[in-house]
Parts: structure tokens; sequence; C-alpha cells
């Protein structure tokens, strides 16, 4: 199930975290995923006697969290997860960086305004940049959560029940109309609209539609869902892809692949991994990964990272600032892609940063004891 929060998470243009969401097998996508739900809401129960027990030590469940690995990654900063279930972050700090109270933690969220947390007894943390903070007292009252998007201005929170809960900053226009619905399993977010996968395979938007990226109404047979600002991309059970919304730099050209396990949107870049471990993209850096083999997460921002099996890792993209330095990395089991750096984390707990030095680069360094896969 822990696994599973992570998978079904995408990102926006200015929510600058590559996440993946994949299709585990080629059936039942959307019943596979309820089944994982179900799975969560036992694991909470368990969780909630254990932190009666002993609150200094978090429950079950964030013991069992600590196998995942979790960096998150924006345009000026890194958030780490510790192995004590207590967050690190470092870079610029506009507000975004303010964690250290936090504990039980076992997802991190990075983007728009934002960072989140997603306690292990399914409240949320929150902290932000500006008039953004504001949505701290309304998200602390969110309860059985059990994963997290954002949007620029948005923060959208899925219930164990299959419910949905967002909150906006400002800028509405109508991204938080999610009150009525119901067997949700995933939930995506743009920089202005909100998109639900329903255990069903079908899929409800929400918000600005100025580019048709809410126009879903006809997917069926989907089993992940990704967004970016203006578009938005379905992973079908059978391995296609379908996307709608703004076109303008191929983002949406996606017609053409097959035996995709997982989608990635970030900006005007959509990529899809294969079940082979190859990679395909759309617009600019659709040439750059043509060639990689042996990949099994890919992480997407200004570049594109791909971590292969045996523990390295590829690059495509701007370096200007030497983000892509990244071929003497050994033993690297997670990766993450901010807009200046890329980040991956060690087997043995540790982090390496290739890119800008001003954003955080020497604290990261430094930081031991991240929690492993």
């Amino acid at each position: 199930m822990k696994r599973m929060i992570s998978l079904l998470l995408a990102v926006c243009l200015l929510a600058p975290l590559g996440t993946r969401a994949f299709a585990e097998d080629g059936s039942d996508g959307g019943k596979h995923i309820m089944d994982l739900l179900t799975e969560f809401e036992e694991d909470a129960e368990q969780s909630d006697e254990t932190e009666q027990a002993d609150e200094a030590e978090g429950p079950d469940e964030a013991e069992e969290a600590r196998k995942r690995a979790t960096l998150a990654t924006s345009s000026y900063y890194v958030v780490g997860i510790k192995e004590d279930g207590t967050v690190v972050a470092a870079g610029s700090d506009t507000g975004k960086c303010d964690v250290s109270g936090w504990k039980n933690i076992i997802e991190v969220y990075v983007g728009g305004r934002y960072t989140v947390g997603l306690r292990s007894d399914g409240r949320v943390e929150l902290t932000a940049e500006g008039d953004a903070a504001l949505l701290a007292e309304e998200t602390s009252q969110w309860t059985d959560i059990v994963a997290v998007a954002l949007g620029f201005d948005h923060v959208v929170g899925l219930r164990s029940d299959g419910t949905v809960v967002a909150a906006v900053a400002c800028g509405f226009v109508g991204q938080d109309n999610v009150g009525n619905w119901t067997d949700i399993v995933a939930v995506a977010a743009g920089s202005d609209h909100t998109v639900g996968l329903k255990a069903d395979g079908t899929v409800v938007a929400c918000g600005r539609n100025d580019d048709g990226q809410c126009d879903v109404d006809d997917w069926t047979d989907i089993v992940a869902v990704a967004a970016s600002s203006n578009y938005t991309v379905g992973l079908k059970a059978d391995g296609t892809v379908v996307a709608a919304g703004e076109n303008d730099y191929g983002q949406c050209d996606v017609s053409g692949w097959t035996d995709i396990a997982a989608i990635y949107a970030v900006g005007y870049t959509t990529v899809g991994l294969r079940s082979d471990g190859t990679v395909v993209a759309t617009g600019s850096k659709k040439d750059a990964v043509a060639d990689w083999t042996d990949i099994v997460e890919v992480a997407l921002n200004s570049i594109i990272a791909g971590l292969k099996a045996d523990g390295t890792v590829v690059c495509a993209g701007n370096n200007d600032y030497g983000q892509c330095d990244v071929d003497d990395w050994t033993d690297i089991v997670e990766v993450a892609a901010g807009f200046y750096f890329t980040v991956g984390l060690r087997s043995d707990g540790t982090v390496a940063l290739a890119g800008r030095d001003d954003y955080g680069k020497e604290d990261v360094s430094g930081w031991t004891d991240i929690r492993l896969p």
C-alpha cells in the first residue's frame, strides 16, 4: 500500500516533481488499486493502536513506510523523509522548507507554492510561501487521506473511502468542485484543474478547461492519470495512452505509444516508461531518450533523469548548471528532478545532488538516514 501512494501521483507545470503512476498488470487496474485502498484502511487501524502505545516511535504504518524512498524536489529546494519519519529540507527557503516539526510522515509532495507531508494517521501537514500558507489551517482538518496532488494554487486530497477534498488559495476556477466525487482511486492536479481516476476506469475532471484539459468524460479502461499545466494524460489497461488539452508543443502526441507501464507529465513534456525498460517522450526530449534501456524509474522536470536497474542514472536535457552530470553515480535507488539540479538517493541513505551549488547542495550532501524503498 505504501508504494501505491507514491505511484498514483502526477504533477503540473508549476509543481515540478517527476512522479509516476504504474499499471501493475494489464487487467482491471482500478479494481487492483481499490483493493490497496482497503488495505490502507486496515493498516490505519493498526497504526492508531500503535501510536497510542508509542507516540515517539510512530505507528506501524510509518515503520512500514520506511521501506519506501521519498525525495521530492522543486525548482529551488529538496525535501527528504528520514528513517524516523521526520523531514529535512534544503535550498531557497521561502516558507516551503519549514518542515522541522513534522513527524510520522510517510509521503512528501512539493509543487506550486506548497510542501505537503502525509502523516501515517491520514492527516496532512502543509507549509507554504506567502498567502498560500493560509491553506494550512484548512488542510489540517482533513482526515483519512491516502494521497495528495498539488496544483499551483490548490491542494487535493484523496480519502481512503474514495472521496476527495480540495482547497484553493486563490485564482479559483472550480478546481475544488470535487464534493460529489466517489469511488476515486487516484488524483492528479494541473495548474488550475483537478483530475480523478474512478475504480471503474473512467475519469472525472474539474477546473479550468480553456484548452480542453477536462474533456475526459469519454475515457475508459484507464489505470493511471497524470496532469500538467493545461493538459491531462491517461494510461489505459492495454498499455496505450490518451491525452486531452493544450498541444502547442506536441505534449499530447501520445497516440502511437504502446506497452507503457508508467506515465509522467511536467511542463510541456510527457514521458512514458515501457514495461521493457525503454522510454518514450514528446517534444524536444523525444530523441534524447530514444536509446535508453533498463530504466526502472523516471524523474521529470526541465530535464529527464532515468534510474537504471543497476543503480546508475542517465540524464537528458539542459545541462547549463551541471544538472545532468550524473555519470559517476552508483548505488542509486531513487531519483528526483528539480529545475536546476538532479537528486539521487543512495542505498546507504545518503543523497547525491548534481547542479547549482546555491540551492542546498552542501546541505543535501550531509544528509544521512534518508528512508529507503
